[in-house]
């Protein structure tokens, strides 16, 4: 694929008050979609920044998404080489599609997303 590195994501406790925090901090702009998950790419906003409501249990975390056209293959081969699975393939909605959760050997968490086709 050419544009491999379709998003990023922060995540957050509070969606409204992260709006607050990054909009005062750069003057950023988003939008609400998808049941409270901010939306950026509104002005002077980078494209591709999502503030994902975080489940209880959950620690803040800043990830990168791979756009990829299987996200099963894609998991079991970072199963293959050594990574760890995180989220297995969850339906975003049917426009948008599906995403995962990896974590390389070192722990870092990588976020795939399979667009609907």
């Amino acid at each position: 694929m050419p544009d491999p590195v379709s998003h990023f994501e922060i995540g957050v406790r509070d969606v409204n008050t992260a709006i607050d925090f990054y909009s005062k901090l750069f003057g950023w702009e988003f939008s609400i979609e998808l049941e409270g998950y901010g939306v950026s790419g509104i002005g002077n906003a980078p494209e591709g920044l999502g503030l994902y409501p975080m489940d209880e249990g959950m620690q803040p975390w800043v990830t990168a998404y791979l756009k990829i056209e299987n996200i099963e293959e894609t998991l079991e081969k970072a199963v293959q080489a050594g990574g760890t699975i995180l989220r297995e393939r969850t339906l975003i909605d049917d426009v948008h599609g599906w995403y995962a959760w990896f974590a390389d050997p070192e722990g870092n968490k990588i976020g795939i997303w399979e667009p609907n086709k």
